[in-house]
């Protein structure tokens, strides 16, 4: 099943070895029979075999698609030439198996894919038949009976081609239903490590403070202070984890124990990106703000991610009770716009 469903394949398996060993046993047991029945007993016949052998070579050669036209060719006129060789010089019989052989070869290139050749190769042998027929007055009964057998190998042919296409179709239907559910399971997995992930570093956080709390430690300003700046730094892992990065964590976590109020907006997977960022604060990027809010003493920071298409990463508001400053800066840290 997956030599035969395999991406861009029209050989059906005939580009293979045993089929080829297939063919050339069943041409070489058809020359045997040849023999035995007196039908190779001029050069014209060996010549009408060998090209059905031929026909049967280039058939089954290598590879998992379709003929190039040449060999297509090759195979068509080989077959077809080995069917009106052989007309041409014995009376019409019946059930004659040079001629149902050549037949088969033709109908083959149906499944292989090549449908042009094939179609231009029945056209030729079975037009040739009646013709013949004709030329030496063989009765309509005897005409039809010789043509049974090639026109049922062509039927067989187009039936093998079209369940070998329902085959295919429902081969990669299966494997992109499969591959889209272990893209999915892998997507699960993944979110589910980093959700684990995400509660061990809040409760790392949070651990410490609540232990203290519970074992009775009197809430004064100093652990109120402690409370507030986790709890901000929870928040804004929950809210902001794009603009996480340790250098600017670190920050801000340092000009809040200095009382400076920092808030953090937004999500840096929405940045504009344009300038080779991924949508995650980088260590260029990070640095900068740091210096940025470290002088800041008093009054408030607000570090927000802006959103794609604004033509920037993050913009840095810095307010004081004597300026208000804002900052644009792109992904490497570069300060785009200062008002």
């Amino acid at each position: 099943m997956a030599d035969l469903t395999a991406g861009g394949t029209g050989g059906a398996g005939l580009g293979t070895r045993p089929a080829r060993y297939a063919l050339i046993t069943v041409w070489a047991l058809g020359a045997v029979n040849g023999v035995i029945a007196g039908w190779m007993g001029s050069r014209t016949d060996l010549v009408v075999y060998l090209l059905a052998l031929a026909a049967c070579v280039a058939l089954t050669g290598r590879g998992d698609d379709m003929l190039r036209p040449a060999a297509a060719a090759l195979v068509a006129g080989a077959a077809v030439s080995s069917g009106v060789l052989l007309l041409a010089v014995h009376p019409l019989p019946i059930g004659f198996w040079p001629i149902d052989f050549a037949s088969y070869l033709i109908a083959l290139l149906i499944p292989r894919g090549n449908i042009r050749a094939a179609t231009i190769g029945a056209a030729l042998l079975l037009g040739a038949v009646p013709i013949v027929g004709l030329a030496q007055s063989a009765g309509a009964d005897t005409i039809a009976k010789v043509m049974v057998v090639p026109v049922l190998a062509l039927i067989a042919g187009v039936v093998w081609r079209v369940i070998l296409r329902q085959i295919v179709m429902r081969e990669r239907t299966h494997r992109s239903r499969a591959a889209i559910a272990a893209r999915d399971i892998r997507i699960d997995r993944e979110a589910a490590e980093r959700y684990r992930a995400e509660l061990d570093t809040i409760r790392e956080q949070a651990g410490p403070l609540l232990r203290a709390i519970a074992a009775g430690e009197p809430l004064d300003p100093a652990l109120r202070h402690r409370l507030m700046i986790t709890e901000a730094a929870i928040r804004d892992r929950i809210r902001s984890p794009g603009l996480a990065h340790p250098t600017l964590t670190a920050a801000i976590a340092d000009r809040r124990r200095a009382g400076v109020r920092v808030l953090l907006l937004g999500d840096s997977s929405g940045t504009d990106g344009s300038d080779g960022s991924d949508g995650t604060v980088g260590d260029e990027l990070a640095a900068t703000i740091g210096g940025l809010i470290a002088p800041v003493i008093d009054g408030s920071i607000t570090i927000r991610a802006v959103p794609r298409g604004r033509g920037g990463a993050v913009s840095v508001l810095l307010s004081a009770p004597d300026r208000t400053e804002r900052l644009l800066m792109a992904a490497d840290g570069t300060v785009i716009d200062r008002r």
